[in-house]
């Protein structure tokens, strides 16, 4: 496994703190099942700060996330990904964007 920017993960990730990552905070890319996010600080990433992309069964539960997605992604990224509950989350939104709190994308 490399990685480029961040933490990519397969499983569980919990009581981290990750921040001023080139891309995003905490990442979870194809085919990853049952992944959570819990309990995380993620800030001031240029990318999103928990992204969880092309993959399914994930839960996002009590992070606080906050300056992230300058460039692409927001806080909370869902990118083609079934089955994600996203409960109890603080987000700070990025003060030099409006929106961007939760993004969802999906493509066929």
């Amino acid at each position: 496994m490399s990685f480029s920017f961040g933490i990519l993960i397969t499983k569980t990730l919990s009581s981290m703190g990750i921040f001023d990552n080139k891309g995003p905070g905490l990442w979870s890319d194809v085919s990853n099942e049952q992944t959570i996010y819990q309990w995380n600080i993620v800030f001031d990433n240029l990318s999103a700060g928990l992204f969880h992309e092309i993959s399914f069964d994930a839960k996002m539960l009590n992070n606080l996330v906050g300056r992230n997605g300058a460039v692409y992604g927001g806080q909370l990224f869902l990118s083609n990904s079934q089955n994600v509950e996203v409960r109890g989350n603080i987000i700070e939104e990025h003060p030099d964007r409006e929106g961007g709190s939760v993004a969802l994308s999906w493509t066929d």
